[in-house]
């Protein structure tokens, strides 16, 4: 019998309410998960790139909560633009494995991980909306800010588990009050305000030459620029001075990125929930216990409140205009051509 055959009562029996502690693998999954569909959504229509589609891809649900108990299932919700095909979206999502659960105009629920024999030993809930239609992260972002409403949710579910254990909707609704009292009463997690109005394109140049050095010369990212749009200025600690072949190294590299039309994607995290691989030292003292990470494709990460473009292609072309090196500081004068 396929799952599709069984009557609600039989599914819920196959596929019981499980909690679990908290498990760190839940991350990996879901960062799996966040890669796979970076490619898939970039796939999806021929005639769009993933910059005219994508939002935002968010760990939601208590897995992303850490220290309390969950069920053993990764919620992920993607954000897509106004302008793209969220039917589209979703066909490419199924092709790859995915089972549509339920769907409305502007809304799509996909799974993967439940099987005639039971749960597989990775199990994701996916949910496809579109830009602001995402309470479910302010909501998991509350309770990783707030340890203690993060431990009232876990009793309230912990004592409901086993008389829910083979009636999700049941299970589901015993939790609605707890999270229609939670969503009244919190606000929105306050960010630093940004008081710049920046020119996109070269302040994303800057986050592509901060990789670029510091993947050169070992370098660490700069603490010291100044991001105009006639031109811009990056200083960067060097024992040495580059030599003129590195320069020109350098400018061919950034303008390698720059036609590779990488994303600029954006995600919100807490201080205990930092992405691997990044730094905060450059982080001013009063910033904020919720951090705005900014990816740009796969080749740079790092926190940001700025201005970005949505894709390095739109910044056209870098060009170095001067450098200088003087006792261990080297400075980066550059320009870029922008759409």
């Amino acid at each position: 019998m396929a799952l599709q055959d069984m009557t609600l009562g039989e599914l819920w029996q196959l596929f019981p309410i499980v909690l679990e502690s908290h498990n760190p693998e839940w991350k990996v999954w879901y960062e799996d998960a966040r890669q796979e569909l970076l490619q898939v959504i970039s796939e999806a229509c021929p005639e769009q790139s993933r910059r005219n589609s994508l939002i935002a891809i968010h760990h939601i649900g208590s897995t992303a909560v850490p220290g309390i108990w969950a069920k053993p299932i990764v919620d992920i919700l993607v954000e897509l633009k106004p302008t793209a095909d969220i039917d589209d979206v979703a066909k490419s999502i199924e092709d790859n494995g995915w089972i549509r659960m339920s769907e409305s105009q502007r809304r799509i629920s996909l799974n993967r991980g439940y099987t005639i024999h039971g749960y597989a030993k990775r199990v994701y809930h996916l949910h496809l909306r579109y830009e602001g239609d995402n309470a479910e992260v302010a909501f998991a972002e509350y309770l990783r800010l707030h340890p203690d409403v993060a431990k009232e949710y876990e009793a309230l579910k912990l004592s409901i588990w086993h008389k829910y254990e083979h009636d999700r909707d049941g299970y589901t609704e015993a939790k609605t009050k707890f999270i229609k009292q939670v969503m009244k009463i919190m606000e929105e997690p306050i960010l630093n305000a940004h008081n710049k109005e920046e020119h996109r394109p070269s302040h994303t140049a800057e986050h592509l030459l901060n990789q670029v050095m510091v993947r050169m010369f070992g370098c660490e990212r700069s603490k010291n620029a100044h991001i105009e749009r006639k031109k811009s200025k990056i200083n960067y600690n060097l024992n040495v001075a580059p030599t003129p072949t590195q320069i020109e190294e350098i400018e061919a590299r950034m303008n390698e990125l720059i036609q590779q039309d990488l994303p600029v994607t954006y995600e919100y995290v807490t201080r205990d929930n930092i992405p691997e691989g990044v730094k905060l030292d450059k982080l001013p003292e009063d910033a904020s216990e919720t951090l705005r990470i900014v990816r740009i494709g796969d080749f740079d990460i790092c926190p940001c409140i700025g201005q970005h473009v949505e894709s390095t292609k739109e910044i056209v072309f870098f060009h170095i205009t001067s450098t200088s090196y003087n006792d261990g500081s080297f400075r980066i004068v550059y320009k870029v051509k922008a759409e």
